[in-house]
């Protein structure tokens, strides 16, 4: 029989290709993996400030619907009847039955079981406890605990206990182990931006929002839209926000975010739009209702914003609601009433400078000198770095003939701001009454 060359069968080469395939995926698991882990560990420190909530979608002002954390990854059955009931009260939200009966499971059925330690831990955070749940959690990893969802909340502990270097790392530990956690990948999105390095941030979003499904899309969406715009992708920023209101039009947030981009675009009509959807579904929205009010007052509609004022007032009063409708008062003329609404202001907020600045105003108007002298006062010993206040005091000291006192609040203007030549004229004319012609 007629021997076989290697021309003639490629049997020989394939075996050689096969081995070498598997020697080089042998390498990459052994070599490669573990310096993907140990870059993960030997995270550089990072950042200066995050808020307490690592997954709030950044400055809005709504809870998370999703809740503080995840639950934890479960293996097997419950270990005992408390454990089970433990699991029950968590899944119905009643957090701190459930950490009640789970700390009589620790201590009848079994302390030092990881699982319990991690589920102890997600509880915790639930409860803004995030000292005692990191606690917890770094000791469920230290007796075997490893999986994505462990570290996921060892970020939101860590991020909530300063160590932002650390939270990064877990959330970055999460993702090898489950590259497909979007929110994961939304929080160490929140990270990245926060210490400066936008370009990371939007990546890591692009993944949040790619591998996020259905409705909670919205959040990722949000987040990655606000820092966009900040990024002047002001067009692609609109469009996520109208996807993640389609997607979750009972929520506030993209909406509150579309507002706001379209005000700063000076799209008035829009921005009002937005926030009078959100009032549809959410009448008791007061952040909707004072945005609103203040943008009708900016656009001189200040009847229709005394109604949503009025209606806050009605509800809680605080010191903003009644300042603004001090000023819409006061465009419609009522002096008295805007007087009422400046003082109710100063009874909240006696610190106000800005309140107490527009009631001297209002007094001068008014005719009450001695009144707005002691309201300018205030005003400047409430906000000393507010220009305002002393242009406002040395007017009221000038016409009271305090001439000396009056240059002194009209060089204070000056040197707070220098540009303003207002004041610069006003001290010049006192100090040529002064007879200090050069000065002048």
């Amino acid at each position: 029989m007629k021997p076989t060359t290697l021309r003639e069968s490629p049997v020989p080469v394939l075996l050689v290709l096969g081995f070498v395939f598997v020697f080089v995926e042998y390498l990459h698991w052994t070599v490669v993996t573990r310096e993907t882990e140990v870059e993960i560990i030997q995270v550089p420190a990072v950042l200066t400030a995050l808020d307490a909530g690592a997954n709030d979608p950044a400055d809005d002002d709504e809870p998370d619907p999703a809740g503080a954390a995840v639950s934890p990854a479960r293996h097997g059955q419950p270990s005992g009847p408390l454990h089970a009931v433990s699991r029950q009260l968590a899944g119905a939200g009643r957090t701190q039955e459930a950490l009640a009966r789970l700390d009589s499971s620790l201590a009848a059925e079994g302390a030092g079981d990881a699982g319990r330690l991690e589920e102890r831990g997600v509880l915790l955070l639930r409860l803004s406890r995030n000292g005692e749940a990191l606690e917890n959690l770094v000791e469920a990893q230290r007796l075997g605990a490893s999986s994505a969802v462990l570290f996921y909340n060892l970020g939101l502990a860590k991020a909530r206990t300063g160590d932002l270097s650390g939270s990064e790392a877990a959330y970055r530990r999460a993702l090898v182990l489950n590259p497909f956690h979007d929110e994961a990948w939304h929080n160490l999105g929140l990270l990245r931006s926060r210490r400066g390095d936008g370009g990371g941030a939007i990546d890591a979003l692009r993944r949040a929002v790619d591998l996020a499904s259905g409705p909670r899309r919205h959040r990722p969406m949000l987040t990655l839209a606000r820092l966009l715009e900040k990024a002047g992708e002001r067009e692609e920023a609109r469009r996520l926000l109208k996807e993640a209101i389609h997607l979750a039009p009972s929520e506030s947030g993209p909406r509150l975010a579309l507002f706001a981009l379209e005000e700063r675009a000076e799209n008035f009509a829009e921005a009002r739009g937005q926030l009078e959807a959100v009032l549809e579904i959410q009448p008791a929205h007061r952040r909707a209702r004072l945005e609103l009010a203040m943008l009708l007052i900016e656009s001189g509609h200040h009847a229709q914003a005394a109604v949503h004022l009025e209606t806050l007032l009605s509800e809680k009063p605080d010191g903003r609601t009644w300042f603004a409708l001090g000023r819409v008062r006061r465009a419609g003329n009522d002096l008295a009433g805007a007087e009422t609404a400046y003082r109710e202001t100063l009874k909240l907020d006696p610190g106000s400078g800005a309140a107490w600045i527009n009631l001297a105003l209002l007094l001068e108007d008014m005719n009450k000198p001695a009144e707005a002298m002691e309201a300018a006062a205030r005003a400047v010993a409430a906000s000393p770095d507010n220009e305002k206040g002393w242009f406002v005091s040395g007017r009221l000291l000038s016409a009271a003939g305090k001439r000396e006192e009056a240059l002194a609040a009209f060089l204070q203007t000056v040197r707070l701001r220098p540009a303003d030549t207002r004041a610069r004229l006003k001290a010049a004319l006192l100090l040529a009454d002064l007879g200090r012609d050069a000065d002048a």
